[in-house]
């Protein structure tokens, strides 16, 4: 699209000369400086520690800008390379050393920059003027709502979706409690994701006037040239990429991070994070000017919770205004005066702490389980118009469904390890079996992602129609890949991580083969082995309590900002592994190194029992965690990896 901020990129990447100072660029973008001071940043930290500065272009010894050493070791246990992002590569001994490497790995530097992302704040986020057509978009929205004509916000049935029709709902009741305003998401299986010429048909014949999309709608040119046909008029509101043509849909406006003149720092906000602002920018208009009312202001903090899960669970980066909204949401997420959200964490298992660990694993899945087995309009109705008495039959649904979908999780992932022998010679994974029930495939993707290293593609459904999700893997575009293979598609959408498509069964075979095409041509031949991405060498003695909680200050953590790992050598195991939980697929492991003992937890490892019953010393990749079980608090890290040095 011309004038996008993707082709802005683009040019901007080719005239520096590769993706190192691009990368540090866009750490100056987010805040608000320069990636010269991104550079002197890197440079002053290693000076400090004693080392050489050196950033080669070289793709096998940078990764996003910053010098890494690859380990010439045999792969890990988990078939891993590791790479160790620390540009000095020394082991750190003192915990303000771990911090201090950290935070420099990542781009951030001294003064004021270290300072705003170790205390993210709400006066950090730009004017949502600044965010292309959201004044007018607004204005329009308005107007509607005065002349007291009908709405309708239009979603999309995943989480992101879901709490954006809810953002967008709740503040146009707001301004107006009598608003002729309700809320539309299409069935998954039924309908699919988007805007759909026959949705948009029946909603015009119930006499709806407005239609704003929350989560949907940039790609929709088709439907959208329907709703203008037939007097429907269209706002847009959505953060998925724009057709690869460039063509946008006919709508009185479009609010989208690509769009022309789109301000930088909405650049990577999810579907939610979109709506939030659309609702900051309805706030300013309605009251006339950038002190909104008392009960606006409210309203805006009472949404943030809702933006937060729909930030997190979408997968997009923890970076910029996307963790700005996430720190403010989890910080209110108790405070957020929406009754079906007090009612969904008063179950037992969320009523301690909710940080973005606890979104992506516990409240998430629940929220999605209605979409996948069932309707996402429950969910909808649990965060928009359910009383307490609602609210709770609502969550004991999600709590039913979500179980039923553990059960069909469970063996269809079993199903599709049985059939990833047809693909180990691929890039992309593409399998499909009339037997898998799409609302679930995307879940087992992740999985299957998570195992192989590989993107995923599973398709499934006992139609003439298959229909499914990928998941990708970091660095590769699943939405470009998709576009590829297009000519073999009826339908598809997605972006860079996460995509949707359904497909005639016969062309199954066709779509792997362009996918893996796509692959080959951008990824070249060869053979595709994980990376475990780990920011600095340290000594154990370092991963104390206080190392923990000044690490917690980078938080909240998710794509782009993962949690912090370390490499801590030669680390004896005091004795054979444990198992944790009564299906034997967690580990416990207890660590000696000098005078310093500890337990660490490996999830989801159980197959390596075996392997470590007669290990004496690994190598091992911890993220450091407190445990506060039982009223005590110690250190007890999460394992990610490990190699064996040697066995008893």
């Amino acid at each position: 699209m011309e004038g996008s901020i993707g082709e802005v990129r683009r040019a901007k990447y080719r005239q520096n000369g590769g993706g190192w100072k691009v990368m540090l660029a866009g750490i100056g973008r987010i805040f608000h400086r320069s990636a010269a001071e991104g550079l002197a940043a890197m440079e002053s930290y290693t000076r400090s520690v004693g080392g050489n500065f050196c950033l080669s272009k070289s793709p096998t010894q940078t990764k996003d800008g910053i010098s890494m050493r690859q380990t010439q070791d045999p792969l890990s246990i988990s078939g891993n390379h590791w790479l160790v992002r620390e540009p000095n590569g020394s082991c750190l001994r003192e915990p303000s050393q771990v911090l201090d490497a950290v935070l420099a790995v990542r781009g951030i530097g001294e003064g004021e920059q270290r300072k705003a992302f170790l205390n993210p704040s709400l006066v950090q986020m730009q004017h949502p003027r600044e965010f292309s057509n959201a004044v007018f978009a607004s204005k329009e929205i308005l107007a509607a709502l005065h002349a007291k004509k009908s709405i309708v916000v239009f979603g999309d049935y995943d989480v992101d979706g879901i709490m954006a029709t809810a953002i967008m709902w709740h503040m146009l009741r707001a301004i107006d409690p009598n608003a002729n305003v309700r809320t539309y998401v299409p069935h998954r299986i039924e309908e699919g994701y988007g805007l759909k010429i026959e949705a948009l048909t029946k909603l015009r014949e119930e006499g709806a006037d407005l239609v704003i999309t929350v989560d949907c709608g940039v790609s929709a040119v088709e439907a959208a040239a329907h709703a203008a046909k037939v007097g429907l008029q269209l706002v847009i509101t959505d953060h998925h990429p724009v057709r690869a043509d460039g063509k946008l849909p006919e709508a009185l406006a479009i609010v989208h991070p690509e769009v022309k003149n789109s301000c930088e720092a909405s650049a990577i906000l999810s579907g939610a994070g979109v709506a939030w602002k659309v609702a900051w920018m309805l706030a300013v208009e309605h009251c006339g000017s950038d002190r909104v009312s008392e009960k606006l202001r409210i309203v805006l903090q009472q949404l943030l919770p809702l933006a937060a899960l729909g930030t997190i669970a979408d997968v997009v980066p923890l970076l910029g205004e996307n963790r700005l909204i996430t720190f403010a949401g989890l910080d209110r997420i108790r405070e957020s005066g929406v009754v079906g959200l007090d009612a969904l964490l008063a179950l037992p298992d969320l009523k301690g702490a909710i940080d973005s660990e606890v979104v992506g694993y516990r409240i998430g899945p629940r929220l999605n389980a209605c979409g996948r087995l069932g309707h996402a309009e429950d969910a909808i109705e649990l965060m928009t118009t359910a009383d307490s008495t609602r609210a709770k039959e609502i969550v004991a649904l999600l709590e039913k469904l979500n179980k039923e979908r553990k059960q069909v999780d469970r063996a269809l992932f079993e199903s599709v390890l049985a059939k990833c022998g047809e693909t180990t010679e691929d890039c992309v994974i593409v399998l499909a079996d009339d037997s898998w029930h799409p609302g679930v495939v995307g879940i087992v993707c992740n999985k299957v992602v998570d195992k192989f290293g590989k993107p995923c593609i599973l398709l499934g459904g006992d139609g003439a129609l298959l229909k499914g999700s990928g998941r990708s893997v970091k660095g590769f575009p699943l939405h470009a890949a998709l576009d590829a293979a297009a000519a073999h598609l009826a339908t598809h959408g997605g972006h860079a991580m996460a995509v949707g498509l359904s497909c005639v069964r016969e062309n199954v075979k066709a779509v792997r083969e362009a996918m893996n095409a796509y692959a080959r041509e951008h990824l070249g031949d060869a053979p595709s082995v994980s990376t475990l991405e780990i920011d600095c060498e340290c000594a154990i003695e370092a991963l104390d309590e206080h190392l923990v909680k000044e690490l917690s200050q980078l938080a909240p953590f998710g794509r782009d900002n993962a949690r912090p790992c370390v490499v801590v050598r030669n680390v004896e195991l005091s004795g054979p592994p444990t198992f944790l939980g009564k299906d034997q697929k967690n580990l416990a492991l207890q660590l000696k190194c000098g005078t310093t003992f500890m337990r660490a937890i490996w999830w989801r490892s159980g197959e390596h029992f075996e392997k470590l019953k007669h290990v004496r010393r690994v190598d091992i990749v911890l993220s450091p965690k407190l445990n506060t079980f039982g009223g005590s608090t110690k250190v007890e890290p999460e394992v990610h990896d490990l190699r064996i040095h040697d066995s008893a």
